[in-house]
């Protein structure tokens, strides 16, 4: 049986058409998507120049999905929010760039909201985890995980790591963690299937580090150590 899903997310959030593509390509069914403003310009500037300038991205809007409800809320923790939420009765609910730090009622809404980070936790959680996981010289990857109301605190539910060639430029990879987002979250979903597990039933992640943003130095090294081939974990 298909699960019933749910996609809180922020209009301009890159991860938005690559994960509804996939959910299109593997058959998994919206049930409604709930929808809190639009990502602030700041942030999306910031990400644009991080991605390769031939990345096209694509928004809601840009698919047919005519069939599919949404609905347009102040804040993904507001009364109206979290009452359509439980109304809706979603098994589980995706996670594609709310804006907000979720509050306990909101994450209550539902048998869990998901969330895929861009590295692997509880190692790097926060901010910049793919330049911090470079600087480091360790794996980069992306885990998925039920959210709390900690920063990266919740459940984990699945880790893959991200092949990266030697050579390979900086924005080409923070290019290709994007579509890695967005096919284990579909690879999540599929797991739920099979697996109906729940926050509530999974203990929550301890350990690891939280980190800031990366300094412009350190990106500076991150992206030097890139050029040259020295970055050789994977």
């Amino acid at each position: 049986m298909q699960l019933k899903l749910g996609l809180i997310t922020c209009l301009g959030s890159s991860l938005n058409g690559l994960l509804i593509e996939q959910l299109l390509i593997k058959n998994i069914t919206i049930s409604a998507i709930i929808i809190d403003g639009k990502m602030p310009q700041k942030y999306i500037e910031i990400e644009k120049n991080r991605l390769n300038k031939n990345f096209i991205s694509k928004d809601l809007f840009d698919f047919n999905l005519c069939d599919t409800p949404s609905y347009f809320v102040r804040d993904h923790n507001s009364i109206e929010a979290i009452e359509l939420m439980k109304n809706q009765k979603f098994d589980y609910i995706l996670n594609a760039g709310t804006p907000r730090i979720l509050r306990q009622p909101a994450l209550m809404t539902s048998g869990g909201i998901i969330n895929c980070h861009p590295g692997k936790l509880p190692d790097y959680r926060g901010c910049t985890a793919v330049e911090w996981s470079i600087y480091n010289n360790d794996t980069v990857g992306a885990t998925t995980h039920f959210m709390d109301t900690g920063i990266d605190t919740g459940p984990i539910l699945l880790y893959e790591p991200l092949k990266i060639n030697q050579y390979e430029k900086y924005e080409d990879i923070r290019t290709k963690m994007l579509f890695h987002q967005a096919n284990l979250l579909v690879k999540t979903v599929e797991y739920l299937t099979k697996n109906r597990i729940t926050q509530i039933s999974e203990k929550k992640s301890v350990g690891g580090k939280y980190y800031k943003p990366i300094r412009d130095e350190l990106l500076q090294e991150v992206k030097d150590k890139l050029t040259t081939g020295a970055y050789s974990c994977q």
